[in-house]
Formats: structure tokens, sequence, C-alpha cells
């Protein structure tokens, strides 16, 4: 994909990304999306609560072991990316919380 693209899925909200991901039930553009949705809802959350980093931090991970082991029925496989972004998503939401830009 485009990195502009890329870049631009990187910026949405969790919202804009979940329409998204409702309007697809293909599952490569399911497995494109995920990632950054888990990123725009650990950004979210973390700025509008910055306590709660260290939850993301953990949950992220433990999210994904969840998958591996067929846990919670979600639409997506594990993936290094989702496990990637979601801890990006964090670090962004503490960034921006603590009024880094």
């Amino acid at each position: 994909m485009d990195p502009n693209a890329l870049n631009a899925l990187a910026r949405m909200s969790w919202m804009d990304l979940i329409q998204k991901r409702a309007q697809t039930q293909d599952p490569a553009q399911q497995a494109l999306l995920a990632p950054y949705e888990h990123r725009a809802y650990a950004r979210e959350e973390v700025a509008a609560n910055p306590l709660m980093a260290p939850v993301f931090a953990a949950m992220v991970p433990g999210y994904q072991m969840m998958k591996l082991a067929g846990i919670g029925g979600a639409r997506t496989p594990p993936s290094w990316s989702e496990l990637g972004q979601g801890w990006m998503g964090t670090y962004e939401g503490l960034r921006n919380a603590l009024g880094g830009k």
C-alpha cells in the first residue's frame, strides 16, 4: 500500500477506522485496517487518561495472546503489526497527554 495512505490510516480516529472496518468483510482489508484501529484506540484512551498507559502497554500483547489462543472471536488473527501499532498508539497517547506532538 502507498506510504501516504498508511500515514493517513495512522492519523485517523478510532471511530473513523471502526466505520471503515464495518464497510468491508474482505479479510485482507480487515487485516490492513485492524492494526491502525488498535493504534487509534490506544492513542485516544491514553490521551484521555495517561494513567492508562501502563495498562495499555500490557493489554496490547495480552490481546494478541488471547487471539493466538483463539479466545474472544476476533475478526483478524494475531499479528506483529497489531502489537507494534498498539504500542505506538500507547506512546502517542501518552505524548499527547503530556503536551508533546
